[in-house]
């Protein structure tokens, strides 16, 4: 007897994908945001936030990256508000859990190797992301 085949959704080259009505079992659960504080970390050479804080009052924080034009991908100036809002939620004894997401379409591309070259800022960049300072146990690579 020929074997019968579940088909869950649409398929390609094989793989099952759910059906759009099937993505209400992806969304978060909803959460009391009555008390809602936000922060954002502008970049130096823009006015467009590159990381946003979220608090909520269940002790949640969201971090949300924020530049979604490079499919948040690293520059010089990410990394530096990356640990700035890291720093400020460690200091932070109200913040029990950190959720760290990416606006537009990627969570984070990776490193911008073309912002971090460009000609003009080459070697301070490279001295900025992974020189330590005297005493510190981490550059800025390896903190964000």
């Amino acid at each position: 007897s020929p074997r019968q085949q579940h088909r869950i959704g649409p398929t390609t080259r094989g793989v099952h994908h759910a059906r759009a009505k099937d993505t209400h079992m992806l969304r978060r659960p909803a959460r009391d945001l009555t008390r809602t504080f936000t922060r954002t970390f502008a970049s130096s050479s823009s006015s467009a936030p590159r990381v946003s804080i979220e608090r909520a009052a269940d002790g949640v924080a969201t971090v949300t990256l924020g530049r979604p034009e490079k499919l948040n991908s690293l520059d010089i100036d990410m990394f530096r508000a990356i640990r700035s809002a890291a720093v400020e939620l460690a200091e932070d004894k109200g913040v029990r859990a950190v959720v760290v997401h990416g606006s537009g379409r990627a969570f984070c591309a990776g490193l911008d190797v073309k912002s971090i070259n460009h000609p003009l800022h080459a070697r301070a960049n490279g001295r900025e992301l992974l020189d330590r300072p005297d005493g510190a146990i981490s550059n800025l690579a390896q903190d964000v």
